[in-house]
């Protein structure tokens, strides 16, 4: 399965963006400050797969907790999960079904389980390719209304 994350916000205090899973969109994320904990994950191609969280085993409660990670050189426990706002990542992809704005999202444990289960193949590794999303072209319509001209921009981001 491959994964695209395209990030459309970005800044020193967070990304926002949106998880596709072969084509699909599947979730909006967000990722904490750049400076945190080893900071972002740089746009690039990476492996993803899923192993048992010791830390999400412990807050959820639920033995052998499994989500999915995302491998990193010289980084460990960098998993998707379920947050509202960046701060709740030291270094994660957070993702959520829905945003309340840019830099917030309402939580959804059920998306972090369904993701899980859609890429939980043992010993199977999934593609993942990080990348600022495509800019869409601006639009401008020309309208001649009598004599004059009245110019109607239509811009798409």
């Amino acid at each position: 399965m491959k994964l695209t994350l395209e990030r459309d916000n970005e800044n020193k205090d967070f990304a926002s963006g949106r998880l596709y899973l072969d084509g699909q969109f599947f979730a909006y994320t967000l990722e904490p400050k750049e400076e945190t904990k080893g900071g972002r994950i740089p746009k690039g191609n990476y492996f993803v797969g899923v192993s048992h969280s010791p830390t999400f085993s412990e807050r959820r409660k639920i033995k052998n907790y499994r989500l999915p990670f995302v491998f990193v050189n010289g980084r460990d426990g960098i998993r998707f999960h379920t947050g509202t706002k960046p701060t709740n990542s030291t270094g994660c992809i957070l993702i959520g079904k829905k945003r309340i704005n840019e830099k917030e999202m309402v939580r959804d444990l059920a998306l972090e389980k369904l993701l899980t289960s859609k890429l939980d193949e043992v010993n199977k590794k999934h593609s993942l390719v990080i990348k600022e999303a495509e800019k869409k072209n601006k639009l401008i319509n020309l309208l001649f209304v009598g004599g004059g001209l009245l110019l109607l921009y239509n811009i798409n981001n």
